[in-house]
This record gives structure tokens, C-alpha cells and sequence, in this order.
């Protein structure tokens, strides 16, 4: 007098009763009908029996795998003398779950700071409307979701390739999420914005030439940047009544004193004038005075006039 069905399907279970009674006509049971809020049992004269679950209710969706409810229905013999239950077992299923929320979030490369969000997980078996608890360490940062449904992602400033980030970069990291039945998964995605960092200019940022020759003085600049692509200085020429300043993005700079230049020659020995150059790093964030000395030099003079001339011998004449 059992029998079992499955919670989905609004389908039956079946089963057959017999009643030995030497009475006649009264070997047979009781026909009856009975109406639940889980399903409707249902007995003929000629004993066979159905159950149909009402998979539509609340309570017999909310049994999840491994869970059951049974119902007990009381049958009688014709004549009232003889009873029989029928117990009808309703089997749960892993019913499948859904889950909405807020799954993107970005956060600045500097200040180790957050990136947060909610998932919310719908699911009609009982206790499972949750997502499963999880923390993800990577280099970059680390993601953690508890069975609340709230998520973070803390990034790691201090990891080089976030701080290889520039102003109007940024990188993705993506996290799967999943129900606590394994039914839905959900992707979270936190975008890690870069930031123009700081940079720094060391190297020789003075030299001299002589003011003839038209030579030149020449020195090296080196940029330091985290910035991915940024550790080099601006390319640029500057060109100046006394001469010509260059430097190129590896670094290497150069000042050719135009020699025929009038200021340049009027300088002597001992005297010198300066020529004073900005660098910038490719960023802007750092800049570099170069500064050049023109030494002046002795140049030889020149004596032109009358060399020559005559007088008589008498009368002291000049």
C-alpha cells in the first residue's frame, strides 16, 4: 500500500487494492476522492488507486534532491470492517536556480582599494537560494563572495603589472560565481583602471663646448615609469640663435654651438654664456633642465692702417 512520484510533472503514482469479504458484494472497497494542497488521491470500486502531485505547489517544489513528503490516504473495505493506508512518497528534484545582481564593477590601479557588488540567487528548493562562498587570490587583487551574496574585488596596487597601467588603460579580471546547487553559474567582471604615475629624469643634464668648431656637447637622460610604454623622455628640437638643441626618446641629447654666431665670438677667454633646455617625460609628470656652457676663447686680432711713411733730415720735421 505505497507507492512514490516524482515532485515535477504533475505526474501519478499507482497501486491496486483487494478486499476478500464472504459477505456478498461487498468484496470490493469504498470509492473515494480526496483533494490536497500536494496532489489528489483517487480510489474506484475495483480497488486501483492513483496519486497526482500538484507539482505547481509551494511545498513540493521546495524539496531538493535526496528530500521527500509523503502523503497517507485511509481506504475501506465496503462494509466498514477493514481499513488500509496508502502512503504515497513525493520525490524532491535539484530544481535550477537563477541568479540576477550587479556582476561588473572597476576600480582605480592605486590606494589597494575595492570594487563591490550583489548577487541574488532565486531557487525554489528549500535552502538553496544562496550562492556558494568563495575567495580567489590572483596577483592582481583578491575576489571574495560570501553566502549573502555580497562580492569584492581588493586589487593589489602594489603588483607591477596594475602599476604598468596609464591613464585610459585598464584590465579585466573575471570571477565565476555559482548557485549553492550548481545549477547557475554567474560571471563577475571588475575592470582595474590605470593612472598616469609618476615619473622621475636622472642622468647628465649639463655639458660645455668651446664657442669655435661648431662642436657640439652631448650627454644621456633616462626616464623611470611604471607606467607601461611611458619610460622615455619627449623627442624635440630647439633651435637657438648660439646653436641647436636635440634629444631623441632613447635619451641622448646634443647642443651644436653655431660658431658664426656673433654673441658666441664676442665671448674671450675665461668668459662663457649658458643655454638652458627643458626635458619631459613622455607622461608630462617629470621635466629636466639641461644646461650648456659655451666657453669663450681668445681669438686673434688684427692690426690694419698706414705702415709707412717718410721725413727730410733738416728741421726736426715728423
Amino acid at each position: 500500500a505505497a507507492g512514490s512520484v516524482g515532485e515535477d510533472g504533475n505526474h501519478s503514482a499507482t497501486g491496486h487494492l483487494s478486499v476478500a469479504d464472504v459477505d456478498s458484494g461487498q468484496a470490493h472497497v469504498t470509492a473515494q476522492t480526496v483533494e490536497t494542497d500536494q496532489g489528489t488521491f483517487s480510489i474506484g470500486t475495483d480497488g486501483n488507486w492513483s496519486f497526482a502531485v500538484n507539482s505547481a505547489n509551494a511545498d513540493v517544489q521546495a524539496l531538493g534532491a535526496g528530500e521527500s513528503m509523503t502523503k497517507t490516504f485511509t481506504v475501506a473495505s465496503a462494509d466498514g470492517t477493514a481499513t488500509q493506508e496508502v502512503t504515497v512518497t513525493i520525490n524532491g528534484a535539484n530544481d535550477s536556480a537563477t541568479i540576477t545582481g550587479s556582476a561588473a564593477g572597476s576600480v582605480g590601479e592605486d590606494g589597494n582599494h575595492s570594487a563591490t557588488g550583489h548577487l541574488s540567487v532565486a531557487d525554489v528548493d528549500s535552502g538553496q537560494a544562496h550562492v556558494t562562498a568563495q575567495t580567489v587570490e590572483t596577483d592582481q587583487g583578491t575576489f571574495s563572495i560570501g553566502t549573502d551574496g555580497n562580492w569584492s574585488f581588493a586589487v593589489n596596487s602594489a603588483n607591477a603589472d596594475v602599476q604598468a597601467l596609464g591613464a585610459g588603460e585598464s584590465m579585466t579580471k573575471t570571477f565565476t560565481v555559482a548557485s549553492a546547487d550548481g545549477t547557475a553559474t554567474q560571471e563577475v567582471t571588475v575592470t582595474i583602471n590605470g593612472a598616469n604615475d609618476s615619473a622621475t629624469i636622472t642622468g647628465s643634464a649639463a655639458g660645455s663646448v668651446g664657442e669655435d668648431g661648431n662642436h657640439s656637447a652631448t650627454g644621456h637622460l633616462s626616464v623611470a615609469d611604471v607606467d607601461s610604454g611611458q619610460a622615455h623622455v619627449t623627442a624635440q628640437t630647439v633651435e637657438t640663435d648660439q646653436g641647436t638643441f636635440s634629444i631623441g626618446t632613447d635619451g641622448n641629447w646634443s647642443f651644436a654651438v653655431n660658431s658664426a654666431n656673433a654673441d658666441v665670438q664676442a665671448l674671450g677667454a675665461g668668459e662663457s654664456m649658458t643655454k638652458t633646455f627643458t626635458v619631459a617625460s613622455a607622461d608630462g609628470t617629470a621635466t629636466q633642465e639641461v644646461t650648456v656652457t659655451i666657453n669663450g676663447a681668445n681669438d686673434s686680432a688684427t692690426i690694419t692702417g698706414s705702415a709707412a711713411g717718410s721725413v727730410g733730415e733738416d728741421g726736426n720735421h715728423s
